[in-house]
């Protein structure tokens, strides 16, 4: 499939890809960098992040409908920063620098959080699934606020999957943060939601993707407060809901 893409490089030098637990896109290049067979063409900062934060295997499928998703980050103009702490479920191998890591792996999916700020900011949070989950019902997607809160109330939740890409409109509004109920398709593969919020400039932004071990309803997701002590520091549930849902770690960004 690779061997269809085309990159199309119109300056001359060496791209060196270097990996640090903290990235910052700061190259000056506005010019076409690369290009695929759906005729998506970045530059060459749109690139390098788009391989930290999605994977280099986002670029076979990528569309103009996600283009235009990672556009709004403005990422030839600004900085956009996406810390690389990885944590891993086995303890021999849990060497992450800090207590909360802002990239979270396990057997079964991965947690990115990204941000691209100026007079405010915009802050991105994507799970990847890397397996096909067994059970399909309302997981949740969602951040807290420390010292920081949305600049707007524009919240955009998005799911992709092998039928195409969805949007979920489940969401709440709490006072220090916002969560998002999606409903994964019966039947689907390749599965990954995504969520944008804007924010004012800093303090901290907490992540979250809860998942669904069980069937729930949608009224049932919303049994949630934000909070420091809840999952991922983000949902502490109510009414028992807890149980159903299965604790995954968080992530966070300084803005």
């Amino acid at each position: 499939m690779k061997s269809l893409l085309k990159r199309t490089i119109f300056s001359l030098g060496v791209l060196c890809a270097t990996f640090f637990s903290s990235d910052v896109f700061a190259i000056d290049n506005n010019i076409q960098f690369y290009s695929n067979e759906n005729d998506v063409t970045v530059t060459q900062k749109e690139y390098d992040f788009i391989k930290n934060y999605y994977g280099e295997d986002f670029f076979e499928e990528m569309t103009l409908e996600d283009l235009e998703w990672i556009s709004d980050l403005d990422i030839n103009n600004n900085d956009v920063t996406i810390n690389t702490v990885y944590l891993y479920d086995n303890d021999d191998l849990n060497k992450q620098s800090s207590d909360r890591g802002v990239i979270h792996t396990t057997p079964s999916k991965k947690l990115t959080i990204a941000k691209s700020c100026s007079s405010s900011c915009i802050v991105t949070t994507y799970l990847k699934w890397l397996v096909n989950p067994t059970v399909r019902s309302y997981d949740l997607i969602g951040v807290r606020f420390h010292n920081t809160g949305l600049s707007n109330n524009t919240v955009i939740t998005k799911l992709n999957s092998s039928y195409g890409t969805s949007y979920s409109y489940n969401t709440q509004y709490l006072s220090n943060g916002v969560g998002t109920s999606v409903l994964l398709p019966n039947g689907a593969t390749n599965i990954s939601v995504e969520q944008k919020v804007y924010t004012t400039l800093g303090g901290t932004v907490f992540g979250s993707y809860q998942h669904a071990i069980s069937d729930i309803t949608l009224q049932d997701s919303y049994n949630y407060i934000m909070s420091a002590g809840g999952y991922g520091s983000v949902f502490l549930f109510t009414n028992g809901m807890g149980n159903y849902y299965d604790a995954m770690n968080g992530v966070d960004i300084s803005l």
